[in-house]
C-alpha cells in the first residue's frame, strides 16, 4: 500500500511472491495490494436477496475491482474483501487480472 511513496517506497508493483509474510493460510500470495483486481461482476448496489449475474455482460459501465493497489493510501483497504468501483474503459499499471486455473 501507499505509505505516502506508492508499493511502500517501491514506487511499482511488487513480484509475486516477494512478500511471503502475506500469503494466506492456503498458501495464495499477493491477494490484496499489488494492483486491483478487475472482476466479472458489475457494481452496484448490493440488494437484500442473493442474485446471481444481474447484469448481463456488456450492459453496464462500471465493473467491481477487489483488493487494493500499491496506489491504496489506506491499509484496511489493501484486502482481498475490499471492493470498488472502476469504469470498464479505464487502464492503468495498478489495475490488473488474476490468472486462475480450476482446482483439480
Amino acid at each position: 500500500m501507499s505509505n505516502g511513496t506508492a508499493g511502500c517506497g517501491m514506487s511499482a508493483t511488487w513480484e509475486v511472491g516477494s512478500a511471503p509474510a502475506g500469503d494466506s493460510p492456503y498458501g495464495l500470495h499477493d491477494m490484496a495490494g499489488n494492483v486491483e483486481e478487475w472482476t466479472l461482476d458489475a457494481y452496484g448496489a448490493y440488494g437484500s436477496a442473493a442474485v446471481t449475474d444481474p447484469f448481463p455482460p456488456g450492459s453496464y459501465t462500471t465493473q467491481v475491482t477487489r483488493g487494493g493497489s500499491f496506489t491504496t493510501p489506506l491499509a484496511g483497504w489493501v484486502r482481498a474483501g475490499m471492493r470498488d468501483a472502476s469504469y470498464c474503459s479505464n487502464a492503468g499499471s495498478a489495475l490488473g487480472l488474476r490468472c486462475a486455473k480450476p482446482y483439480p
